[in-house]
């Protein structure tokens, strides 16, 4: 092997070096949680379900009465104790209980429009982490040996890893959603070209009666091409669902996270052009745990102080 094949080889290695720990910094913490916090500020119920009954129960109906949610003053308290929580938690409070309680009033209203008919997963993805974040408080105070003092505020060393679990559901649900579009069609997602074309259609068309929207030119343009060349379609089908599956190399290194994250992203943006879904929850966990902005300011500026001093190229670790 030449030295050129041994130096591209190593460089290889190094970007697909895996498993590479991933190292938070409190900087890079405290700006996460922040975001993840805006990002759930909208998951809380501000106001009764415009519709009563629940003729399709589903989640959390199953296993209580969610009536309660169609009584203003009790959805008025629920909404203040879960944004008071979400301060809280947000800051480190006691998360075991903001956190838990935090999850219940947004599973409990998601629920409730569930079981009312109004089926979606725009959430779901966020609902998971959120679940991860709180089981990870859980394991902390499992392991906590100061007693009260650990639950009323656990610190950085729980918050690292709230954060690595969450990353780890994030990519966990991608990878499950491309499992289970393989196992329900048996293995014939990819050449399902035709629905496809079925779903543009579809999703144009309600994007025009109930808000009133136009498909733009580019969408317009693609819905043609694909009806008259079927074969596009599964052409589309095919790296998009690759790309979901691979979601897991997130989890490999910083790099690939980054990678990932952004390729994910404009798959959202793509869906969001082409068919009027944007899944903007998604999109904006994609931002906060796989791009990671806080991250990279950190790094670049650490490098740019080490060049600055001489000390070398090399990029430290943004700790």
């Amino acid at each position: 092997m030449t030295g050129l094949e041994q130096r591209q080889r190593n460089s290889l290695v190094k970007w697909l070096a895996w498993p590479e720990r991933f190292e938070f910094g409190t900087v890079e913490l405290v700006v996460m949680r922040l975001l993840f916090g805006w990002v759930l500020f909208s998951f809380i119920l501000t106001a009764p379900p415009r519709f009563p009954g629940l003729p399709y129960p589903n989640g959390l109906a199953h296993l209580m009465d969610l009536g309660f949610l169609r009584d203003a003053h009790t959805v008025s308290m629920l909404s203040i104790t879960a944004q008071v929580c979400l301060v809280l938690g947000v800051l480190g409070v006691c998360e075991p209980l903001t956190l838990g309680w935090l999850l219940f009033v947004i599973v409990a209203s998601k629920s409730y429009n569930q079981s009312q008919g109004n089926l979606g997963h725009a959430g779901q993805l966020v609902t998971l982490c959120l679940l991860a974040q709180w089981l990870a408080s859980l394991r902390a105070l499992a392991a906590d040996t100061t007693g009260l003092r650990g639950l009323l505020w656990a610190g950085p060393v729980s918050w690292r890893r709230q954060a690595w679990w969450m990353i780890q559901t994030l990519a966990a649900g991608y990878t499950a959603s491309a499992l289970t579009k393989m196992i329900v069609t048996h293995g014939d997602w990819p050449m399902r070209g035709s629905n496809f074309l079925l779903q543009i259609y579809k999703a144009q068309t309600e994007m025009e009666v109930s808000r009133m929207l136009v498909p733009s030119p580019f969408a317009t343009v693609i819905t043609d091409f694909i009806a008259s060349h079927r074969w596009f379609g599964t052409f589309m089908l095919i790296p998009t669902w690759l790309l979901e599956f691979g979601a897991f190399a997130a989890l490999f290194n910083r790099r690939l996270s980054l990678i990932m994250g952004l390729a994910l992203i404009g798959f959202h943006r793509m869906t969001q052009m082409l068919m009027g879904i944007s899944f903007a929850e998604h999109q904006y966990i994609l931002w906060i745990f796989f791009v990671n902005p806080a991250y990279w300011l950190c790094v670049s500026i650490a490098w740019a102080k080490t060049r600055l001093r001489g000390n070398g190229p090399g990029i430290p670790s943004a700790t």
